[in-house]
């Protein structure tokens, strides 16, 4: 799946996760979004839209859809702490059945509506 395709799919799953919010999905959309979040990592397109599907983003209108502007400081946000703990936190040993990791193998990712693994099943501990 090609990077405008995969955004053009989290752009619309956005947009189907507010119903009443009056917005259409259309290439120039697109557009505004892959130029806002350009630099960005899917995966943290990709959980950006979840945190605020799941209304987890404080200091949001849960009633419309975020603007490029908004997904693009929360992805970035989210990127930066990854990438920030990429010097300091550990990797993670052991991967529960059903769960991935980041391209860089430090995150957990977590799937929607999956409970968070056992402290001891993502017990990450530092890489020397």
């Amino acid at each position: 799946m090609s990077s405008n395709t995969a955004l053009k799919s989290l752009v619309v799953m956005l947009a189907e996760g507010f119903p009443s919010s009056a917005f259409s999905v259309t290439d120039a959309t697109i557009d505004a979004y892959a130029v806002a979040l350009n630099g960005i990592e899917l995966e943290y397109v990709r959980a950006a839209c979840g945190r605020f599907i799941r209304g987890e983003v404080e200091r949001f209108e849960h009633s419309k859809v975020p603007s490029a502007a908004e997904l693009t400081r929360e992805a970035s946000r989210l990127q930066w702490a990854a990438k920030s703990a990429l010097a300091r936190d550990p990797v993670i040993k052991q991967v529960p059945e059903g769960f991935k990791t980041t391209s860089d193998g430090r995150l957990l990712i977590v799937p929607m509506g999956k409970p968070l693994p056992g402290v001891e099943a993502a017990i990450m501990q530092r890489k020397d």
